[in-house]
């Protein structure tokens, strides 16, 4: 074929001296003993130079792009797992530890929320997965997510390790790594100390190997034989508080790279509403920190609320702000026994810039008749306001002879903070009865008249129940269900506080 273009003749030219200067090169590097010109030795020089040259561009070209896929890989995976973090914090709360009294499991500690988290690249290749366990429902829940394409999914999810004989182990997960193969381990039902180890295959954990594991020594045993070294637990119940401490300050530190760059850090400046629920829950996280989780106990035949047992948003003073109100069982009380739990009763308010605590004392009430052992809180509803009532008996060493019952009232007022607004006094000592309205000595038809006005005070049950309601706390069977609904709406308005649909912008 002939070439007419005087520019395509060119081109046809250099690109044969091209090959020709290629073949020469690659030639004269197998046939040493060749003499070279002049010339072609300073080709020879200048083509391997340039060799060089574009050999080096090459690598920076591809260790440039696979940094920068490497980055967005990262980028990528921070965000999808903080979106699960975050999600899983908005339903169950921030990570923190709990103390148990059960006396199966004195000096005991346990993890809530999110119990563990981590990046392991199970399969080797190349792509780390987030592996997370977290506490939900009275179990402990094992989830394994990673990228698949475009997507991140859940590939596992299985309730975490616990044996029944074996409380003092608590709920724990078994990590095995062998030859930078990780596998998590799963109790076999019917023969619970042998143990399957599962591998990740594509989005699946299957079981590839097995062991035993042995619960009075705590340790595992792959062909009979004792490793020591490949297999790690991580406790989440059962905990000693040292033990507890260290879990929680990891997984708050592991959390930070995820959900510190991506819904818990925002760059828009937050509304008010944001900041009071930002505050309002970590006066939750505090008090679910110091008295335990919102919960029903029992005592033989006795229900109970237990831990921060109680929690309300009420605007105490009509101003149409909202403040928080928490009552918690008090096991530091020195008179708190499962049979006679105590409670501390506290009220937050929001200043604009910060949380104020306004209101703390003991405003649980009981019958005066003993024989009846519920205890409860009341609030009066009244001219746009809500108030604090309580009534408090204190008895001589004769009952019968001796006592003194009052009943009082505390409404917040403008300077942020309760005042007693009403005390009514009874006092019997052997046959005198006195009475007394706000510090004033009172006559009988006058106190008949006044002083009975927060219900159920010495044993008169009569009040208009659109003013005050009435909240059980404690109580036998036939009050199990209005305490089991305390706890419920508990936790409803604790997840409305935290994912902060409780305030309106």
């Amino acid at each position: 074929m002939s070439v007419s273009n005087p520019v395509l003749k060119k081109a046809a030219a250099f690109s044969k001296r091209c090959f020709r200067l290629i073949c020469e090169y690659f030639s004269a590097g197998l046939h040493r003993d060749v003499p070279l010109s002049k010339k072609k030795r300073r080709l020879f020089r200048f083509f391997t130079f340039f060799l060089f040259v574009a050999a080096i561009a090459i690598f920076l070209t591809v260790f440039t792009i696979q940094v920068h896929n490497t980055g967005s890989r990262e980028a990528v995976f921070k965000e999808n797992a903080g979106i699960v973090c975050t999600d899983i914090i908005s339903e169950l709360g921030t990570s923190r530890i709990e103390q148990l009294y059960d006396e199966e499991t004195e000096n005991s500690w346990r993890m809530l929320g999110i119990s563990t988290v981590r990046r392991i690249d199970f399969n080797a290749d190349g792509r780390d997965e987030l592996l997370l366990v977290y506490f939900k429902g009275g179990m402990y829940i094992t989830e394994v997510w990673g990228n698949s394409g475009k997507e991140f999914e859940k590939y596992f999810q299985q309730e975490a390790c616990v044996l029944d004989d074996y409380s003092d182990l608590g709920s724990w997960l078994t990590i095995y790594n062998s030859g930078g193969q990780y596998y998590i381990g799963r109790l076999n039902a019917d023969e619970n100390e042998n143990m399957d180890l599962l591998a990740l295959h594509g989005k699946e954990f299957k079981a590839d190997r097995a062991c035993r594991f042995e619960p009075t020594e705590g340790i595992y045993l792959v062909d009979e034989k004792v490793d020591s070294s490949n297999f790690e637990t991580i406790q989440f119940s059962a905990l000693t508080s040292a033990r507890a401490e260290y879990q929680l300050n990891d997984v708050q530190t592991s959390l930070s790279q995820f959900v510190s760059e991506t819904r818990n850090v925002d760059d828009k400046p937050k509304t008010d509403a944001q900041k009071k629920a930002s505050a309002f829950s970590k006066v939750i996280d505090n008090k679910v920190q110091k008295y335990g989780s919102p919960q029903i106990s029992q005592t033989g035949s006795i229900f109970f609320a237990d831990g921060m047992a109680a929690a309300s948003l009420i605007d105490f003073n009509g101003d149409g702000n909202e403040e928080l109100l928490l009552i918690s069982r008090n096991k530091s009380d020195y008179h708190d026994t499962d049979a006679s739990p105590r409670y501390v009763t506290e009220v937050f308010a929001w200043n604009n810039e910060a949380v104020v605590k306004i209101y703390e004392g003991n405003t649980a009430s009981t019958y005066f008749d003993d024989t009846k052992r519920d205890v409860f809180y009341i609030l009066q509803k009244k001219d746009s306001k809500t108030k604090l009532c309580f009534n408090s008996y204190f008895y001589g060493e004769n009952p019968e002879i001796s006592w003194r019952a009052v009943s009082t009232i505390c409404e917040m007022t403008a300077n942020d903070k309760f005042e007693t607004t009403f005390t009514a006094l009874k006092r019997k000592n052997y046959d005198y009865i006195s009475y007394k309205i706000n510090g004033d000595y009172a006559g009988k038809s006058e106190f008949e008249k006044k002083g009975y006005t927060v219900p159920y005070f010495c044993s008169e049950d009569d009040y208009n129940k659109d003013e005050f309601a009435v909240t059980v706390l404690k109580g036998d069977e036939s009050r199990k269900a209005e305490i089991e609904q305390v706890i419920a709406d508990t936790e409803k308005t604790i997840k409305q506080i935290i994912d902060g649909s409780a305030f309106s912008e």
